[in-house]
């Protein structure tokens, strides 16, 4: 039996451009060369820890235990090889598994590394994206991404990147000859390429019409629903710090396909969990629930950028469709814009004359405020999660620099209103910063649905104008059907203060369609189906988010009230004693839900403490006047008021048992019945849902 291993290495592989030829012309020429390169490859291979395989005539295989010291022995030994004699050489680096049979080095990342290095010029040291993963956080190495490129006997189009240190070549795409299916300048003879294209052209027309005729294959998109995730686009540039533009990138392309209401569009915060992710891409369709995939990546040089992107069909795992655009970083907006009309053509997604005006809107005319915007809302998102107050001056800063440049601009404004609205909504300071910063951006722009729907929570928790919140809120679903923060923010509203638990579902369940690995949208779902009486769907709900987040405090608050309000209190024991393992201080919890399970179980006084004016605790605590007292008055309550709904699914528990027959209960309930019926009549949210 053969001797057989198999590791895992950075393949280096090197060749010396018109080494043949050279032996030709000048054989003492070409010896010298040899010996130069020989003398420098074995030292400088030694030097950074790698081994010499094998020898192809004037080239050669190497392995190195590391990327960085692969890409080191490279640089190094392309300056050595700059002095005299010069060898022109070109060098090619995959990462992947080595298959040793006997003395001999074979497998399929030996194939790469020797694919990539057949494009090579003289001073080039070319590379793959899995390499490009390994340096990405070391600035000493520089690239460029030369573009997509079809390989012999590799399966899948390969990115390949250009080592752009100084003293380095960096080829230009359509220069590059190598090992590809199709060559990129071969057949360049006016003549003969017109004859070729001819002929290519009647064979194409052939077998295309064969093809129609007896099989009538649509190559197109095959999926049954309209829908898609943008996954995070790679960051290509050399600075770690343009982490950001990436990010941004995701997100204006995902808000800009949102926009399309014949579109199904996953939020990013779902999709951006899958940064770094090696799971297939017919997985990650699966666990978002899409037909199709958005990839790409950026790079970001100076005032210039290249954005690739790809989409793919999750049920073949095929590319539908892919393009590249190099330009000045001024025209982000209309790449941005044609990206979004792209897809949704290759996805037969309808777009309306009013969608496509909003899509190609520009929000701002300066890249730069864009810049700072980006940074302000990303930031913004880290406070929202952390609390932090440095991420709160950061994104303060970010937009208040991105206002400088643009003082126009209704985003900067509104992502400032937004930002003071969750700092603080008491504050008087911040209370006139969110109304003077808000009535700027809907001033300035009436039409974006992220100045209504901050508009919208405003004149709800600042003005306590719930009529005039539902207009606003109302309007940003209408302009951005697929996001699902404008469906959480007007799903509260009408839930917690018109009542309309039936609707707010609908609207939750939607936004747990958007964004399925969001927690807070399924708590949100499970929230009202335990307010409408359907106990076992909101526990499954509940599992499902602490599943996504375990220490998600809210949902097991609500657990241990459901349990409770269904007579299972070792259940709602076991709840309560974990939520406040995980937070002790009940600062930190929904202290309505505590004070409910404390009343079940027996502790009034704590109960009390927490939730003193709560109706669904008073009657939990046997405290039957107090209860009807506050749901007499049905706005006095700090917990969930008394709606109809509510009363009407729970009236068969054992808390209304002290008040079910009672005529002020009666009364009251009437009372609610009418205001549900009237509410559902003005706050409607017919034609929102798809």
């Amino acid at each position: 039996m053969q001797n057989q291993h198999r590791q895992l290495a950075a393949i280096l592989f090197t060749d010396i451009v018109g080494y043949t030829a050279l032996m030709q012309e000048n054989e003492q020429k070409a010896v010298a060369l040899i010996k130069h390169y020989n003398t420098a490859l074995h030292e400088l291979v030694a030097l950074h820890n790698g081994k010499v395989l094998n020898y192809y005539g004037d080239g050669s295989l190497c392995t190195f235990p590391s990327v960085t010291e692969a890409l080191n022995c490279a640089i190094e030994l392309q300056t050595e090889l700059q002095s005299e004699p010069t060898v022109p050489l070109r060098i090619g680096l995959h990462v992947g598994e080595v298959f040793f049979e006997n003395e001999k080095a074979l497998g399929d990342g030996v194939n790469v590394a020797s694919r990539i290095q057949s494009l090579g010029q003289a001073k080039t040291i070319l590379f793959s994206k899995e390499i490009l993963d390994k340096i990405r956080n070391q600035p000493e190495f520089k690239s460029v991404s030369l573009g997509l490129f079809e390989f012999k006997n590799v399966d899948q189009p390969m990115e390949v990147f250009a080592l752009a240190n100084e003293g380095l070549n960096v080829p230009k795409k359509e220069a590059l000859e190598g090992k590809l299916k199709i060559s990129l300048s071969k057949n360049n003879n006016p003549i003969r390429r017109k004859i070729i294209i001819a002929a290519s052209i009647i064979l194409l027309l052939i077998a295309g019409f064969f093809i129609y005729s007896t099989f009538l294959k649509n190559t197109g998109f095959t999926g049954k629903e309209k829908s898609i995730a943008v996954l995070p686009f790679d960051n290509y540039s050399n600075d770690k710090e343009n982490e950001y533009f990436s990010d941004g990138m995701t997100e204006e392309i995902t808000t800009q396909l949102a926009k399309i209401a014949d579109l199904k569009v996953i939020a990013r915060t779902s999709s951006m969990l899958y940064k770094g992710s090696k799971k297939s891409i017919k997985q990650i369709a699966e666990e978002l629930g899409v037909s199709a995939i958005l990839e790409g990546s950026v790079q970001k040089v100076g005032n210039a950028i290249r954005i690739t992107a790809q989409l793919i069909d999750a049920n073949t795992q095929e590319h539908i469709w892919a393009d590249h655009w190099d330009r000045e970083f001024k025209e982000i907006f209309a790449i941005q814009s044609e990206v979004a009309q792209k897809i949704a053509h290759q996805l037969k997604a309808k777009l309306t004359t009013e969608e496509i005006k909003n899509i190609e809107k520009k929000p701002t005319n300066n890249p730069e405020a864009y810049e700072f915007y980006l940074q302000g809302f990303q930031l913004h998102q880290r406070f929202w999660e952390t609390k932090k107050q440095e991420y709160f001056e950061n994104s303060r800063s970010m937009f208040e620099k991105a206002l400088t440049l643009d003082s126009n601009y209704a985003l900067a404004h509104a992502g400032l209103a937004d930002l003071y609205n969750t700092y603080s909504k008491a504050d008087s300071q911040f209370i006139s910063l969110q109304l003077t910063e808000i009535d700027k951006a809907w001033k300035i722009d009436s039409t974006n649905d992220y100045v209504n729907n901050v508009k919208g929570v405003i004149e709800q928790t600042i003005n306590n104008d719930k009529v005039l919140a539902y207009k606003y809120l109302r309007k940003s679903v209408e302009l951005n059907p697929n996001n699902p923060n404008n469906l959480w923010s007007l799903a509260m509203l009408i839930g917690v203060d018109f009542g309309l638990l039936d609707d707010a579902k609908l609207l939750f369940s939607r936004t747990v369609e958007l964004d399925p690995l969001t927690a807070n949208n399924i708590g949100g779902r499970g929230a009202c189906d335990f307010l409408l009486g359907n106990y076992k769907d909101a526990l499954r709900d509940m599992e499902t988010a602490l599943r996504l987040e375990p220490e998600y405090v809210g949902a097991i608050d609500l657990s241990s009230s459901i349990y409770a309000t269904m007579g299972k209190l070792d259940s709602a024991q076991k709840m309560l004693d974990k939520s406040l393992q995980i937070k002790p201080s009940l600062a930190n919890h929904w202290p309505t839900d505590i004070a409910y399970t404390y009343a079940k179980l027996g502790n009034k006084k704590k109960a009390l403490e927490l939730a003193p004016d709560y109706w669904r605790v008073l009657l939990a605590a046997g405290m039957k006047e107090d209860a009807l007292k506050i749901l007499l008055d049905n706005n006095s309550s700090k917990g969930i008021p008394a709606h109809y709904l509510i009363l009407k699914n729970h009236l068969t528990t054992s808390d209304f048992d002290q008040i079910r027959d009672d005529a002020r209960f009666l009364s009251i309930f009437e009372k609610r019945k009418k205001e549900y019926e009237e509410n559902k009549k003005k706050f409607s949210i017919a034609g929102i849902l798809n």
